[in-house]
């Protein structure tokens, strides 16, 4: 794509987002505010869009404290001066890319914790084996205004309008959780998938526990609907306990869509999105690199091994580092397999693809 169209489209997204109608859904709403949003396109057409995606951002404070016991928790005030705008970009700016002009963005802003107080609280979760009732934790106000801004979203959209769900790091943990909390997120009411990247201690039982009910599964094939993705990576020479090992967690190659240990090659690899927050300029700020790397299913620990990762890039990796850009290493497959099971979902329950190039 070159500069001037992607411009063009980002100016459209972000037009969106400046004049999204703020009187729609329930009545009262915190959500009816569409400054309460980094990205809300309701007042887009349905019939403009092939489909919706909500989307939930990794951490986006790091704590200007260490985190401890007695220390109060901090969370993130997006009415801050500036705060909002560079969610916003943060936001606007990959997601643009990964999926294109065709699709609707939603992305609430939340009162998420800081980095430093939601590693801490992943540690004390770990330690008990993730045995840990979210809502008692600080989360629980995250967990809370996100369940209600996916029923808002639930609310004022078309019925047979299909969505997808992703997050990233905090922001995964976040959504599942208040996933748990709409029952109207189902297939029979455009639910294609949810794809989470660094969300710990999941199962595909307890996936089938929190879920089955509605017909929502754990995914295991690149074609399914109803479905969650999880995937959680391990970068070469890190240490495991780094990553978000767990005997017996869901996982799936976002590459070639296997959960068994067979080997997905560069060659296979759609793309990764990286956002350089360093540049100024909005056209060079978004990277797309093809054929980034391979990857690999350890399905002893339920992890994605990246494989034959460039000699020469400069961004952190590490999922357990703030500010990292492991979140962009499988965007364009995210948005390509997206665009095929809702395509599939489509011609499953209304009888009309997409056209072949979405």
């Amino acid at each position: 794509m070159n500069g001037t169209v992607f411009l063009r489209r980002f100016a459209g997204v972000l037009a969106a987002v400046l004049l999204a109608g703020a009187g729609a859904g329930c009545g009262g709403s915190l959500y009816d505010n569409s400054e309460n949003w980094a990205v809300v396109n309701n007042d887009v057409p349905t019939y403009y869009a092939d489909y919706d995606v909500f989307y939930l951002y990794p951490s986006c404070i790091k704590g200007d404290h260490p985190s401890g016991e007695g220390t109060p928790v901090q969370y993130l005030d997006w009415m801050k001066e500036g705060v909002s705008e560079d969610i916003r970009r943060l936001v606007v700016l990959p997601l643009g890319r990964q999926f294109g002009p065709r699709v609707r963005l939603f992305s609430p802003f939340v009162p998420q914790i800081s980095f430093n107080d939601y590693s801490a609280l992943l540690k004390t979760a770990e330690a008990a084996n993730w045995d840990i009732d979210w809502a008692k934790t600080p989360l629980e106000s995250a967990i809370s205004y996100t369940a209600k801004a996916l029923k808002w979203y639930i609310d004022v959209k078309d019925d047979e309008q299909p969505f997808v769900l992703e997050a990233h790091g905090q922001g995964a943990l976040i959504l599942y959780e208040a996933m748990k909390r709409c029952s109207d997120i189902k297939p029979d009411k455009g639910f294609v998938a949810a794809y989470f990247f660094g969300l710990p201690g999941v199962t595909t039982e307890r996936i089938d526990k929190d879920f089955g009910g509605r017909g929502i599964k754990p995914a295991v094939d690149r074609d399914g609907v109803g479905v969650i993705v999880v995937c959680n990576v391990r970068t070469p020479g890190s240490k495991l306990e780094e990553t978000f090992a767990l005997r017996g967690g869901a996982v799936i190659n976002p590459i070639n869509w296997r959960t068994d240990a067979s080997p997905a090659l560069p060659k296979q690899h759609v793309g990764a999105v990286f956002h350089n927050r360093a540049e100024i300029h909005p056209l060079r700020q978004i990277i797309v690199r093809p054929n980034f790397c391979g990857a690999v299913v350890d399905t002893e620990n339920s992890l994605v091994n990246l494989t034959h990762l460039p000699a020469k890039f400069s961004f952190p990796l590490s999922p357990r580092s703030f500010g990292t850009q492991l979140w962009g290493v499988f965007g364009m497959c995210v948005s390509r397999n997206a665009n095929d099971r809702v395509r599939i979902y489509k011609f499953r329950h209304t009888g009309i693809e997409l056209p072949d190039g979405n």
